[in-house]
């Protein structure tokens, strides 16, 4: 209590500072004129931390020309102290120019925050009229989006220097290429300071009942250079920068889904089978708070219930003839012709060429007739 009262009066003397600040518009974004840029990000510093990137990341130059982005993001039960670690971690290490708004989605938080969150002009607030979860709020969060790029990030996690360039400058090269940044690891402690440690390299893939799981590097992989992307079969959750143009495209995630749960996994077999590419980014590093619980909260319908419906809707939407009758025991998932059409639409790959292509290391999990 304690520290949030803290908190709230910092807070009361950011916002003193807002009516003063020079703001031009940019195509419809809100920008801090230069000359108070420098000082008014460096009151929203809140520690320092380890600068986690390999030093050859430091010496490449991205284009004078990167698009803007909206970043989202959803929260439901969320620490307002970590929350605003959060936002106050993009504004101090982002460049002004390439944010042009922060949707923050508020799905039936307990407590009405907004007053302690609008700590800077570009920050935009949304609020859920029944509780959503997390995939529909995202997909809610980038319908508002104004910008050629959406980035969803969580309202637990602490971006690092740097970041946001590398991710971008994917994009900018290829509109159907989804980039992921490496996670590190911020210690769960209930409260802010948690330990900020560096995560190694890796991706993000599945065992044999489509769960993620993270994978190692290829053999190519490892010895090449250590700021060179990395493809990766699948993304680790809610962290990526997507291109709108391709989010629409792909038909964003499946609305069918529930809360959260597989549809990580769900968007990455159809990013890759739809003529996209998915990779890991070294360069871009953003700390995480891991939850120790499985399920940091309830879900309405349950748990594992709900997880298992979404899971359903994957395998009715992606795998087909033998590869699905091992989820026979699968609940029933719905209406998922929307999402056959998407596929029938972009003439999309089928899993076979996935396991083939993208994910050989799982085939022995799905061997071939």
């Amino acid at each position: 209590e304690q520290q949030l009262q803290r908190i709230k009066k910092e807070l009361k003397e950011l916002r003193k500072l807002l009516p003063d600040l020079k703001v031009r518009d940019l195509g419809g974004a809100s920008s801090i004129d230069e000359v108070s840029a420098s000082a008014y990000r460096e009151k929203f510093k809140t520690r320092d931390i380890p600068d986690t990137r390999h030093p050859n990341c430091i010496q490449k130059i991205y284009s004078d020309t990167l698009p803007p982005v909206t970043i989202v993001i959803p929260f439901h039960f969320e620490s307002l102290p970590i929350l605003l670690v959060t936002l106050k971690s993009i504004i101090y290490r982002t460049p002004p120019h390439l944010v042009q708004e922060i949707i923050v989605v508020d799905d039936l938080n307990p407590e009405t925050i907004d007053a302690d969150i609008m700590i800077d002009p570009k920050i935009r607030i949304f609020h859920n009229e029944k509780r959503e979860g997390l995939i529909r709020s995202k997909i809610f969060g980038a319908d508002q989006a104004r910008a050629p790029v959406i980035v969803f990030l969580e309202a637990h996690c602490e971006v690092n220097v740097g970041w946001l360039e590398p991710l971008l400058q994917v994009v900018k090269d290829d509109y159907t290429a989804v980039p992921v940044p490496i996670l590190d690891i911020i210690e769960e402690t209930g409260d802010v300071g948690g330990v900020y440690s560096e995560a190694g390299l890796n991706r993000g893939g599945f065992d044999h009942m489509l769960v993620f799981t993270w994978i190692g590097l290829t053999f190519n992989q490892s010895v090449s250079d250590p700021s060179d992307l990395l493809e990766s079969p699948t993304m680790p959750g809610g962290l990526f920068a997507i291109s709108s143009k391709w989010w629409k495209i792909i038909g964003k995630y499946d609305p069918g889904m529930k809360i959260w749960g597989a549809e990580n996994v769900e968007i990455s077999l159809r990013i890759w089978s739809c003529g996209g590419t998915i990779v890991s980014v070294p360069c871009s590093r953003i700390g995480h708070i891991f939850r120790q619980k499985a399920f940091p909260y309830k879900f309405p319908e349950g748990n594992a219930e709900t997880i298992y419906r979404n899971l359903a809707r994957m395998v009715a939407t992606w795998l087909d003839g033998k590869y699905a009758e091992r989820f026979n025991s699968l609940p029933d998932p719905g209406d998922v012709s929307d999402r056959i059409e998407i596929r029938k639409r972009l003439q999309c790959k089928d899993f076979d060429w996935y396991l083939d292509n993208v994910f050989p290391e799982v085939r022995a999990h799905f061997p071939k007739e």
